[in-house]
Formats: C-alpha cells, structure tokens, sequence
C-alpha cells in the first residue's frame, strides 16, 4: 500500500475512509517490480539489448496511455496523458465534494486535446 503522497498518489478520506487516488503510465506495475534492480549491464549484449526494448517500449507504447485508480472502487480505463491528467483532477474534485467514488464519470475528452 502506498506509504506517501506526491502529486500522482493522493489520499483523500471520504465518510471516514481513505481512498487512493493514483495517475500512473499503463504498464507501470512493471517498473515498479524491478524498481530494487539498479544495475544494468548495459556493455553485454542480451541485457543491454532487452533494456533498449524495454527502454522504447516505456516511452512509446507504455507512456500512450494513463490509468487514473481510486483504490478500491474505481478504475478508468486507460486514455492519453491529457485526458488522464484532467480526470485525475476532476476525480479529486469529486471527492473532496464528498460524493462517491463509484458515481464518478469522467468529462469527454475535448477534440483536438
């Protein structure tokens, strides 16, 4: 369970519970596996191969879309970063007005964003 808050993890208390709300890459459950692994043996071939894959991988197909959480009750599904950003926002907005977590639906994405 997440120990701190920062700008992407926020704890709000709801009808004297806490809820997580997090905004976070799609994929980032990986990273965070291997978060202890510092060392990358960047001169050998496989490993400094599969950490270039791994490397784009992250800032292409991983990084496309974000996922905004309100740990337990709520996971939307993966959009753009824009997109994700203002719902995380708007879901900390909703919140803090205490409404429920699991009546939140997230504003269109606006054309062109």
């Amino acid at each position: 369970m997440r120990q701190e808050q920062d700008y992407f993890n926020r704890r709000v208390v709801v009808d004297d519970a806490a809820v997580w709300v997090t905004l976070r890459p799609r994929g980032s459950e990986l990273r965070d596996l291997t978060k202890g692994v510092e060392v990358v043996h960047w001169f050998s071939a496989l490993p400094g191969v599969v950490s270039i894959v791994g490397w784009v991988l992250h800032h292409t197909v991983y990084r496309s879309r974000w996922l905004v959480d309100a740990d337990p009750v709520l996971r939307l599904e993966p959009m753009p970063k824009r997109a994700a950003e203002r719902a995380f926002l708007d879901l900390l907005d909703w919140l803090q007005n205490g409404r429920p977590p699991a009546e939140f639906v997230p504003t269109p994405p606006i054309e062109g964003s």
